[in-house]
C-alpha cells in the first residue's frame, strides 16, 4: 500500500508545524530565569515530545536539586502564555505539508502531546485543522502519554484502523525508545527531521514527540 493510501497518524509539533523553535526559545528563556540551564541537544533529546505534565515533573525535580526553595507558582502559566502569544504571529506549517495532505487519500489523525485546546488552535493558525475533520487527539485524553504508545493506539481506534495497518509520522526520539517497552502495538514509525532519519518498522511488528 502506498503512503498516499495508508492510514497515517501524524505527530503535530515538528511534523505538521514549525512550533518547536518557539517552544525551545521560550523554555530556555524561562528556565534560565530560575537558574536551570541545559545543553541544547541534550535538552531536546530529553524533553521533546513529552506531555506537559511529564515535562513539568522533570523540570520541578531538576529545580529541587538546586535547593533554591519552592518552585515558582506561576511558572508554567506564564511560560505557556508567552508561547501561545508568539505562535499567534510566528507559527508556520512545515514546508510542503499542505500539498502532501491534499494528495493523501487514506484515513488520518493527529496525535500530539499538546493540550487539546492549544493543539486545535495551532492547527487553526496554520490552516491544517480542516485536513483532519474531528480526528485531533491529545495526550490529555490518555493516562500514559508519549513515549508510551497509548495515544497512537487511541488514534488508530478512532479512525477505525488496526494498528498494524497504520504508519506514525513522528519526529521525536522519545517514542522510538518507548516502543521498546514490550507492548505489542504493531504501529509503524517513520521519522522526519534531524532527530530521526530512518524508518523504524521492526519485522516482528512490536509495539512518543
Amino acid at each position: 500500500m502506498s503512503l498516499a493510501q495508508q492510514p497515517t497518524i501524524f505527530d503535530c509539533d515538528g511534523v505538521l508545524i514549525n512550533s518547536e523553535v518557539i517552544y525551545h526559545a521560550v523554555e530556555m528563556e524561562f528556565l534560565g530565569q530560575i537558574g536551570l540551564t541545559y545543553e541544547p541537544i541534550a535538552y531536546r533529546t530529553r524533553f521533546t515530545g513529552l506531555h506537559g505534565r511529564d515535562f513539568m515533573a522533570a523540570i520541578k525535580a531538576d529545580y529541587a536539586a538546586l535547593a533554591k526553595g519552592p518552585f515558582p507558582d506561576d511558572f508554567q502559566e506564564s511560560m505557556t502564555a508567552e508561547m501561545y502569544q508568539r505562535m499567534e504571529t510566528e507559527l508556520t506549517s512545515v514546508s510542503g505539508i499542505h500539498s502532501f495532505l491534499a494528495l493523501h487519500k487514506g484515513p488520518r489523525a493527529v496525535a500530539s502531546s499538546s493540550g487539546l485546546k492549544g493543539l486545535k488552535r495551532k492547527l487553526q493558525i496554520t490552516e491544517l485543522a480542516e485536513h483532519f475533520d474531528n480526528h485531533i487527539y491529545s495526550g490529555d485524553q490518555v493516562e500514559h502519554g508519549k513515549p508510551a504508545p497509548d495515544l497512537f493506539l487511541m488514534a488508530a481506534d478512532r479512525i477505525g484502523q488496526p494498528p498494524a495497518d497504520c504508519v506514525v509520522l513522528e519526529d521525536s526520539i522519545q517514542w522510538g525508545e518507548g516502543r521498546g517497552s514490550g507492548r505489542h502495538d504493531g504501529l509503524g514509525l517513520r521519522g522526519r527531521g534531524p532527530r530521526r532519519q530512518r524508518t523504524c518498522r521492526p519485522a516482528h511488528r512490536r509495539g512518543r514527540s
